[in-house]
């Protein structure tokens, strides 16, 4: 299973950035990065909603104290790694910057 991101305007729905696919292996990790929610739980914020949520995440994962954390949670079939999560975090960070208050998040599973 892998989520399916973009975003689409708050006015209409229409889907107007298509952020890319990650593989669920990591979800573990973005749950401990965004403090017990889930990725998924954030389909339907407005960006300008989810990006201080986005921010600690990110902060979280970067941080090098958590680094070992992080690497012990990576999926032994090596589908996803630390790296690999953090940098979706950023693409879906980067999307929200670009449209803000006029974009909302969506997530296909």
């Amino acid at each position: 299973m892998s989520y399916g991101t973009g975003i689409v305007k708050k006015c209409c729905g229409v889907r107007v950035r298509d952020v890319g696919n990650m593989t669920s292996n990591v979800s573990g990790m973005w749950e401990l990065a965004l403090g017990g929610r889930t990725l998924s739980s954030l389909h339907g914020l407005g960006c300008d909603e989810a990006l201080p949520l986005l921010n600690a995440a990110i902060s979280h994962m970067a941080a090098p104290e958590n680094g070992v954390e992080y690497a012990k949670m990576e999926p032994r079939n090596g589908w996803g790694s630390a790296e690999t999560a953090i940098k979706y975090l950023r693409d879906i960070r980067a999307a929200c910057e670009d449209y803000g208050a006029k974009g909302k998040l969506e997530f296909l599973t």
